[in-house]
């Protein structure tokens, strides 16, 4: 059993076995109806691999375990651009080695399912990040926990550079936040903000220089 997979116009024929193992890999050109054996290097699949998985992400055929005698439990990733296999290294629990599973792409992820080790079928399911997860950003949240904590606390007032009340408040019921963030989340607001900072900056320099 081989894997195929397709990318735009090509067709990817990997391993397989018949009246001999293969662990070969052709392309099928749809447009033309021309097939091309590529040769390959790196890890040797000379003794040939099937009932294996394989799914196809950018410009890399990913082929899990399968069959060459040996039930593999190894992933082996070809570099379609230098047309050379390499075994990848994983981290975490490594599925024991299987054939006939079946996998697929899932975002950054392949996910295998099922298969034998020659004793029983599995029923499990496995999935290998090729790519690390990047944590979600929680700049956002973090931002908006130290100012609605600067509200209470007098310790967490110095990450604030702007305290806005009402004209006519008694400057004690107002809100402390950041010029920075006020001109992301409100222009308009900033914009006044910034009118009366050089009105106010004015009018301290004119009474400095009259009472000079």
């Amino acid at each position: 059993r081989h894997q195929a997979m397709v990318k735009d116009d090509l067709m990817y024929i990997v391993g397989g076995s018949g009246i001999n193992r293969y662990g070969d890999v052709f392309t099928f050109h749809f447009g033309t109806s021309v097939w091309r054996k590529i040769t390959c290097s790196g890890t040797d699949l000379s003794d040939g691999r099937y009932a294996h998985s394989a799914v196809l992400r950018d410009g890399y055929i990913y082929l899990y375990g399968g069959n060459d005698t040996v039930r593999h439990d190894d992933l082996q990733q070809l570099d379609l651009e230098t047309k050379i296999w390499s075994r990848v290294a994983v981290h975490g629990s490594c599925p024991p080695g299987r054939d006939f599973h079946a996998a697929v792409l899932r975002k950054d992820s392949m996910v295998i399912f099922g298969g034998s080790n020659g004793m029983r079928r599995h029923n499990d399911v496995f999935e290998f990040h090729i790519e690390a997860k990047i944590p979600p950003c929680t700049l956002g949240s973090d931002l908006e926990a130290i100012l609605e904590q600067a509200q209470v606390d007098e310790s967490f007032q110095w990450s604030c550079d702007l305290f806005l009340a009402a004209e006519d408040s008694d400057w004690v019921n107002g809100v402390f936040c950041h010029q920075h963030v006020l001109m992301v989340r409100c222009p308009l607001l900033h914009r006044l903000v910034q009118e009366r900072t050089q009105a106010l900056s004015a009018l301290a320099a004119s009474d400095s220089a009259g009472t000079q």
